[in-house]
C-alpha cells in the first residue's frame, strides 16, 4: 500500500549504512539516504548517518547498524550480510503486513459506514412508505365511511315529505351515529330564524331556554358551510351568553345548504368527557349536506303547490 512514510529507519556510521544499503538492494528493497531534516519518502528503508533521528512517527521501527553491533536483530551488515538481509526482510515484511492490515481495516470501516448509511436510508424510506400507506388507508377508510353514511341517510331522508319529518329523521339518525348529544336546529321563516328541532338529553328545557332563544337570534353565526368543532366557552362567546349549562362542553356547529342558501343552522353540544370524534364530524357533514338539499327540494315543492295570486278570483269569475 502506498504510504507517505518509510517502513523502517536505520542509523549508524557511513560504512555500515552503505553496507546495509547494498544488502537491501540485493534483496530488492528500496533504501534511501536522507538528512534528518528531510521528509520521509515512500522508500522501504531510510538511512540516517549518525545518531538516531528524533522527528519520526512512533509507529516507524528504528534500528542501529554497524560493525560488531549485537542488537536484538543482530544488524551487522559488515560481518554478517546474510543475517542482516534475512533480518531486514523479516522487519520490512512485518511492517508491510501491518500497514496492509491497517489498510484493510480502513476499507472495512468505510464499507461498514456505507452499509450503515444505506440501512438508515432504507429504514427512512420504509418508514415514509409505511406512513404513506397508513395515510392512504385512512383516507380510503374515511371515504368509505362517508359513502356508507350517505347511502344510509339518503334512503331515509328521501322518504320524508315535509320539513318537520325530515328534521326529526335527521336528528334521530345523528344521535344513533354520533351518540347522545344536545342539539338546537334553526330553520329560516318569514320573520327570521325559527326553532326547527331541539334535543336535550341532560337538562330540562326550561333550564336552557335562554340558550335556545339566543341560538335562534344568532343562527346566522352558526350556519357555517363547514363543520366546526369548538368548546363550550367559545359557544358562550358566540352566543354572547354566560350560561352554566355550557361549561365543560364540547361543541359542533354547521349549516345545511341548498344552492348556497342556508336551510338550517345546527348546534350540537355535550360533556367534554364524551368529545366528538373525527368520525362524528364526518357524519355531521354528510347529514347536513343531504338535509339541506332535502329541505330545499321540499320548499320548492311547497311553493309549486300553492295557488298563484288571483287564481281563485278568476275561477269564481268563470263559474259565474
Amino acid at each position: 500500500m502506498p504510504t507517505n512514510h518509510a517502513r523502517i529507519v536505520l542509523f549508524g556510521s557511513g560504512p555500515a549504512l552503505d553496507a546495509a544499503a547494498d544488502v537491501l538492494k540485493l534483496a530488492g528493497r528500496n533504501p534511501l539516504h536522507a538528512n534528518k531534516d528531510e521528509e520521509l519518502s515512500t522508500a522501504d528503508v531510510v538511512l540516517y548517518e549518525g545518531a538516531a533521528p528524533t522527528n519520526l512517527l512512533p509507529e516507524i521501527p528504528v534500528f542501529e547498524v554497524g560493525e560488531g553491533i549485537d542488537l536484538e536483530y543482530g544488524l551487522d551488515p559488515v560481518n554478517d550480510p546474510a543475517g542482516t538481509l534475512a533480518c531486514m526482510d523479516a522487519v520490512v515484511d512485518e511492517q508491510m503486513a501491518s500497514l496492509d492490515a491497517e489498510h484493510d481495516l480502513t476499507l472495512a470501516k468505510e464499507e461498514l459506514f456505507k452499509v450503515v448509511k444505506a440501512q438508515a436510508k432504507l429504514e427512512a424510506d420504509m418508514e415514509a412508505l409505511a406512513g404513506g400507506i397508513e395515510d392512504a388507508c385512512e383516507e380510503t377508510g374515511g371515504r368509505l365511511r362517508k359513502l356508507v353514511v350517505e347511502a344510509e341517510f339518503r334512503g331515509l331522508i328521501s322518504q320524508e315529505l315535509c320539513a318537520e319529518d325530515a328534521l326529526r329523521t335527521a336528528m334521530q339518525y345523528l344521535i344513533h351515529k354520533i351518540g347522545v348529544s344536545n342539539a338546537v336546529v334553526a330553520t329560516p321563516g318569514l320573520e327570521g330564524w325559527q326553532l326547527g328541532a331541539y334535543v336535550n338529553v341532560d337538562a330540562p328545557r326550561d333550564a336552557t331556554q335562554d340558550v335556545v332563544d339566543r341560538a335562534l337570534e344568532r343562527a346566522d353565526v352558526f350556519a357555517s358551510a363547514n363543520v366546526t368543532l369548538s368548546s363550550g366557552s367559545e359557544l358562550q362567546e358566540k352566543l354572547d351568553l354566560d350560561h352554566p349549562g355550557l361549561d365543560g362542553r364540547t361543541c359542533v356547529w354547521t349549516g345545511a345548504y341548498d344552492d348556497a342558501e342556508a336551510k338550517a343552522s345546527m348546534i350540537f353540544f355535550r360533556n367534554e368527557s364524551s368529545p366528538f370524534r373525527h368520525e362524528d364530524l364526518e357524519v355531521i357533514g354528510v347529514v347536513s349536506d343531504l338535509l339541506g338539499r332535502q329541505l330545499g327540494g321540499l320548499e320548492r315543492i311547497e311553493l309549486r303547490a300553492q295557488p298563484e295570486e288571483g287564481q281563485n278570483e278568476e275561477q269564481w269569475r268563470d263559474a259565474a
